[in-house]
């Protein structure tokens, strides 16, 4: 930098004008700048001055700067979605997580658990899926405990990060692509994808396959809102005594007799639990059933023998077939792009054919597990909806009486059990195909896993 004149004006020299800010906004604002400060842009490669022809060329070349810089931002930007591709994440990793070391000559590896942090992460989906805390309430509890991840850093637990947590496809093993499509990553899911489900359900307001609008669960009282006052059919609420040591469930509807009437949590409760004895199916009928179950099972069990059979010899038929195209391509008999084409068809049919033929398998050796597993929770149900957690026996209460219950407050009544309670008295008289009522209750015994 050195002096033009007496006057204090000088000169700032740059090698090129690739130096030269990112856009021409920039670059004209820049120049500006230092114009106020009584500095003179010059370039030692480039011909720029005060001339109009100087003008002209040091807006031209900022332009052709920001062209340039536009096109490898572009460029970065398709080379890491195509990582994304390739079902990795080129970005940083989100709270839980850490990046792992590289093998030499490897540019980007999977993220691995970061052990710092990862049980925090984890119960903020545990809770959250109750219904029974807000966001605010996560992030006000968490910032508090002060955790670090594994750079030393204190994790801020805004309402806004918690937010993200709650609604990142990457906690249970999946990659989010810029135009919503989700890739199967490989780093290894912090949560089930059912745990994620349930937590996008208390977002949008919904509760186990209601239509209604849901407030929040609460873990002290699991029959709110699912039971249903006698006289006006209207869903209970509930809440501690203003001592805070007498729980209650009563009708808040102003118009009913039975407005405000209180009943203990203990008593419903309890009678609850009597009830589901009650409609449950009899324990001296369920072997009668299995005995059943089992005999048209029988019958149908050389079909099925058939079907894995003729199944195994499509997948044989298949892979010969690939071997067969792979081999005349090797020998130059078929082109490059036919033999892919070729391949990657047969591919997706043997790999049909082989989830087919898995489940003909698991058909077939299933039975006596399910009936063992469907006796067992059958007999001890009312034990279990007793000791789960609010999660759980919302989603028990419901799969039992889908419809929900009315209390007369003498006793409960329902209309509807659930099919999968209705199936098994209705099993024996049935004509139906016993590999659909197998699926059904396959089906319904299983969503309770």
């Amino acid at each position: 930098m050195g002096k033009k004149s007496a006057v204090s004006a000088q000169f700032k020299e740059s090698f090129g004008s690739s130096l030269h800010p990112r856009s021409q906004e920039q670059h004209h604002w820049l120049r500006g700048q230092l114009l106020k400060l009584g500095v003179i842009l010059r370039s030692a490669t480039e011909r720029i001055d005060e001339s109009p022809s100087g003008r002209l060329v040091e807006g031209v070349l900022a332009a052709v700067n920001e062209y340039d810089n536009e096109v490898k931002r572009e460029r970065v930007k398709l080379a890491m979605w195509a990582r994304v591709e390739q079902r990795l994440w080129p970005w940083a990793p989100p709270t839980g997580y850490k990046p792992d070391q590289k093998p030499v000559g490897v540019k980007l590896v999977p993220h691995v658990f970061d052990e710092t942090c990862l049980k925090e992460v984890k119960e903020i989906f545990l809770r959250y899926s109750t219904g029974a805390v807000r966001k605010t309430e996560l992030a006000d509890e968490f910032s508090k405990k002060k955790i670090k991840n594994y750079k030393g850093k204190i994790v801020k637990f805004s309402d806004q990060s918690i937010h993200n947590i709650l609604n990142n496809v990457y906690y249970f093993g999946y990659l989010q692509h810029k135009d919503g499509r989700l890739i199967e990553g490989k780093h290894d899911p912090l949560i089930e994808p059912t745990l994620y489900e349930r937590c996008q359900e208390v977002q949008a307001g919904l509760s186990n396959h209601a239509t209604r609008k849901r407030q929040f669960d609460h873990p002290d009282f699991p029959l709110r809102r699912f039971v249903q006052c006698g006289e006006c059919e209207k869903p209970f609420t509930a809440c501690w005594a203003k001592s805070g040591r007498y729980p209650y469930y009563y009708c808040r509807n102003k118009q009913c007799p039975k407005f405000s009437i209180s009943l203990k949590k203990a008593d419903i409760e309890n009678e609850f639990i009597d009830y589901i004895k009650q409609v449950k199916p009899s324990e001296d009928f369920i072997p009668i059933f299995n005995r059943v179950f089992i005999r048209k099972y029988e019958d149908k069990e050389q079909d099925i023998k058939g079907d894995y059979l003729k199944k195994l010899d499509e997948v044989k038929s298949l892979e010969q077939e690939e071997r067969w195209i792979i081999e005349k391509g090797k020998k130059g008999i078929l082109p490059d792009h036919i033999v892919k084409q070729d391949v990657d068809d047969l591919e997706k049919k043997i790999t049909f054919a082989k989830m087919h033929l898995t489940d003909i398998h698991a058909e077939e050796l299933d039975v006596n597990a399910l009936l063992a597993f469907g006796y067992e929770f059958i007999r001890t149900i009312e034990y279990a909806w007793s000791e789960a957690p609010i999660e759980y026996k919302l989603k028990l209460q419901r799969l039992i009486f889908p419809e929900g219950l009315k209390y007369h407050y003498n006793g409960f009544s329902n209309s509807r059990l659930s099919p999968a309670f209705n199936l098994i008295n209705q099993f024996a008289p049935s004509q139906s195909s016993v590999v659909n009522v197998f699926e059904k209750i396959r089906t319904y015994f299983k969503s309770m896993c």
